[in-house]
């Protein structure tokens, strides 16, 4: 029987240290691949972040093309650090005014250069805008014809109520070819719902195009632990505050989180109100602090006939965990009828209505169940302690 020939002790050392100048090289390059990287994309961040007058303000950038998708996600360390320090400056009661000059912005500016593809269906596009503004624009497509309607119908909805988490949101109107010039080659490619429309439904596409708050204005924080607060500050029994230092820290800090408890309040209204599956536990609100607010960038799923469907998170569950309400707004929707509804919602750019008559039966009869249950807290615990914000 043959057997394998055996190395010698001095091969066996020079395949050894083959293998290990190999290894070693391998580990540099990807080492130094990683660090190029890194730094290339804190260049760049860095660079859209000027100093001035003691401030950090965002800086326009030329173009879309420089920016990746996950620039949107982060924000400057100075603000991420000290975003929740900067939420208890600002009453409690305090109400985030609508921003009429980026309306008017959205209403006129045109798409930058660079736009991406972020969803395929529903298909949404991100561009920047004027001044540096970020925006999504929700598109109508011929395989998703009613998602963008109920985006708009439902932030007119909250607009009227008053909800200051609803973004500033309009509808536009933009030619396709266009459309697709602006975006980048890859998203174009991906975009094809937009241009298999163009024969059917012709040159222009129309959608919803909301506000997106630009990395500088996000502050990062533990979604988790603060729908904890939140959940904590809209019951009746929330706990009080212990009289021990470490406790009476937690308390202190914690505080700064419940402060945009009315504003989580008055959004989990508007999400029964559109049939919006159960909000608490996810990570689709984002915080300005400049403005202490609440974003609610996930209003596409607003009236959808299927959330019924998901036996997770199924609608009108989060309604019965809020406690505690804003005497405005539920003043509001004891008058609203289906007239205001209507109004509030309006028509689209060729005049035709958002939404049908029973979609409008649908959010009144949501109302009447808001209702009747804020009848019921009253009377158990009392109008004070219900309607307890302004």
């Amino acid at each position: 029987m043959l057997r394998p020939a055996r190395l010698s002790p001095a091969r066996n050392l020079r395949a050894l240290r083959v293998r290990t100048v190999l290894n070693v090289f391998r580990l540099v390059a990807i080492c130094g691949l990683t660090g190029c990287v890194g730094r290339e994309d804190g260049a760049r961040f860095a660079a859209r972040v000027v100093q001035v007058g003691g401030e950090a303000r965002a800086e326009v950038a030329p173009s879309m093309r420089r920016i990746e998708p996950l620039k949107l996600e982060r924000a400057p360390e100075a603000l991420s650090a000290n975003g929740l320090a900067q939420l208890v400056d600002a009453p409690a009661s305090a109400a985030a005014k609508r921003d009429l000059g980026l309306i008017a912005l959205l209403e006129k500016s045109e798409l930058s250069t660079g736009a991406r593809a972020v969803t395929i269906l529903p298909m949404v596009v991100e561009a920047q805008v004027a001044d540096g503004r970020f925006a999504h624009f929700l598109a109508e497509t011929g395989r998703d014809w009613t998602t963008w309607s109920n985006l708009l119908a439902g932030s007119r909805l909250g607009t009227s109520l008053g909800v200051d988490a609803v973004p500033e949101t309009t509808l536009r109107t933009f030619e396709r070819k266009e459309l697709r010039s602006r975006m980048r080659p890859r998203d174009a490619r991906r975009g094809l719902p937009l241009w298999d429309d163009q024969k059917r439904a012709g040159p222009m596409v129309r959608g919803a195009l909301f506000a997106v708050p630009t990395p500088e204005q996000r502050v990062r924080f533990d979604r988790r632990v603060a729908w904890g607060f939140w959940g904590e500050a809209l019951r009746q029994d929330a706990p009080a505050a212990s009289m021990r230092k470490l406790d009476r820290d937690l308390w202190e800090r914690n505080a700064k989180l419940r402060a945009l408890a009315p504003q989580v309040s008055s959004l989990l209204v508007l999400d029964h109100l559109l049939g919006m599956r159960d909000r608490f536990g996810t990570d689709v609100t984002v915080v300005s602090p400049k403005a202490l607010r609440l974003l609610a960038l996930d209003l596409e799923d607003a009236l959808d006939p299927h959330a019924a469907l998901d036996a997770k998170r199924k609608p009108g569950v989060a309604i019965k965990r809020v406690e505690r309400f804003s005497r405005r707004l539920v003043a509001g929707l004891r008058k609203l009828t289906r007239e205001d509804v209507a109004r509030a919602i309006g028509v689209d750019e060729q005049g035709a209505r958002l939404l049908d008559e029973q979609q409008i039966g649908l959010i009144l009869a949501r109302r009447d169940e808001v209702v009747k249950h804020v009848d019921a807290l009253v009377a158990k615990h009392g109008q004070e302690r219900v309607l307890c914000w302004e």
